[in-house]
């Protein structure tokens, strides 16, 4: 989904499945996957929805700490 969205150029939809993918990465505790996916979301939705959005702060918190994250499954769990 995240390739036809880049090449038909449609941000507006992206950053929902670049986030699902930092979460699908955090809970398979794979921490460098899940840190690129989500900054890519970061970025995207800095763009769609503002800096100051829900959606923002939400993605900084994975950002933040991928594996102490609610959704990090790794050998910590």
């Amino acid at each position: 989904m995240v390739q036809l969205y880049e090449e038909e150029d449609l941000r507006v939809e992206r950053p929902r499945y670049e986030e699902i993918l930092a979460y699908s990465y955090a809970q398979m505790g794979r921490e460098e996957e899940a840190r690129s996916w989500v900054g890519r979301a970061m970025e995207g939705w800095r763009v769609v929805a503002g800096e100051g959005s829900w959606e923002v702060r939400r993605v900084r918190e994975l950002w933040a700490d991928v594996r102490g994250h609610g959704s990090w499954g790794g050998e910590k769990r």
